[in-house]
């Protein structure tokens, strides 16, 4: 046949449905749990839910994830802005070490008798992701976001979760400005240092038990906000852990310690990063004018 037989041919034949070949399915289903993660509100009334067909739920829910998992995001889900015991989760990723590992997680588990989460036994099964066959998600850095795609509760388990509440969010922004920056004027990172300081109270941390972690006995920290988004990542050891949870408890005090000044910053809380370009301009808004309508009564009641 030749090339323009061959041009022809493929001109005249019926091209696929959108969605129906595999990889167009991957690549819907990626971008529709993105989307699911980064709204503001994905509460659906009972009324307007769409229950899925025997073939949608054969197709795509069950290929998707196991019903191990659903139970997991239902859990996630019921426990919403509250979060565990704590307020840490932790992700193992790396399950190489067989027994070996097995016992050294156990050990950091059991300081929960020396008050480091309080974690209970019965809680473990939904607050320690634990599982090979789910979570084995590779051993390079950054490899632990790629539980969101199968997992997306675990990155935002609240049904409200807008980042950007005009009103007490700002205020607060400013207010953490005003202690950064007492006298002067506050540069670009310090308005988003003080972004950075609010969202992250919102959002549950993260402890990833990497390969790094079995090494060097250096668990992974990731402060994020309401969405998952990285805030701040960085390392803790494991003797301090208890340490950690004492500045968890007592306000305002995790942010000024080296768990968090030495942490990098996630990309969207870069000066310029997503986030950051969101907020910083509407808590600049008004910024040193008294009788702003909406924020300049919090600068007053200060």
């Amino acid at each position: 046949m030749s090339q323009d037989q061959s041009t022809n041919t493929l001109a005249s034949a019926a091209s696929p449905p959108w969605g129906s070949l595999p990889v167009e399915q991957y690549l819907l289903r990626q971008r529709l749990v993105e989307a699911f993660i980064q709204a503001d509100s994905v509460a659906v009334a009972d009324a307007e839910q769409l229950p899925p067909s025997e073939s949608q739920i054969r197709t795509i829910l069950e290929p998707w994830r196991s019903q191990k998992l659903r139970q997991l995001a239902q859990k996630h889900l019921a426990y919403g802005e509250h979060g565990p015991e704590g307020d840490f989760y932790f992700l193992r990723t790396h399950y190489a070490g067989g027994a070996e590992d097995d016992a050294k997680l156990r050990a950091w588990l059991d300081l929960d008798e020396e008050e480091f989460i309080e974690l209970p036994r019965e809680d473990e099964w939904w607050v320690v992701l634990d599982d090979a066959a789910m979570f084995d998600l590779g051993d390079n850095e950054g490899d632990w976001q790629q539980v969101y795609r199968v997992f997306p509760e675990l990155a935002a388990p609240r049904l409200e979760r807008s980042i950007a509440e005009v009103g007490s969010d700002l205020y607060y922004i400013r207010k953490r400005l005003k202690w950064l920056v007492p006298e002067g004027e506050p540069q670009e990172e310090d308005w988003a240092e003080a972004v950075r300081q609010n969202v992250h109270i919102w959002g549950n941390r993260l402890l990833v038990v990497d390969r790094v972690a079995f090494e060097t006995d250096d668990l992974g920290l990731v402060f994020r906000d309401v969405k998952g988004n990285v805030v701040r990542e960085g390392r803790v050891r494991a003797d301090e852990l208890n340490e950690l949870n004492l500045y968890q408890n007592v306000k305002g005090a995790l942010r000024e310690t080296r768990f968090w000044l030495n942490s990098e910053v996630g990309e969207k809380y870069r000066v310029g990063g997503e986030v950051v370009r969101e907020l910083v301009p509407l808590a600049k808004a008004g910024w040193g004018e008294p009788n702003h309508p909406i924020l300049g009564r919090y600068d007053r009641a200060d």
